[in-house]
């Protein structure tokens, strides 16, 4: 779809991107593969949804430790972005892990 001309950042209703959909692919094997592709094409990796989660933020609220994690930090993911409780992903992340 890319090579077609496809948005890399056109958002949902709940203002994600493909890239979030990439991260949200956690057991796909090509979801690091694919999310550099998104990248490659425009897409933005600190690009926030309607809730002002990024990609990064929603996989470690669910406490994935994933390559898509390291692949969106790779990428220029900002750790230290805020979500709109003043939470960083790495708050996020902890908070899951103390449950």
């Amino acid at each position: 779809l890319l090579a077609a001309g496809a948005n890399a950042n056109h958002r949902s209703r709940a203002g994600e991107t493909p890239i979030f959909a990439a991260v949200f692919g956690i057991q796909d094997a090509d979801a690091g593969r694919k999310i550099r592709a998104l990248r490659a094409a425009g897409g933005e990796v600190n690009s926030s949804n309607a809730e002002s989660d990024s990609a990064l933020m929603v996989a470690a609220r669910h406490g994935w430790q994933s390559p898509q994690m390291l692949t969106l930090l790779e990428l220029g993911a900002d750790p230290k972005a805020k979500d709109k409780t003043g939470k960083t992903a790495t708050d996020l992340y902890i908070s899951t892990q103390a449950k």
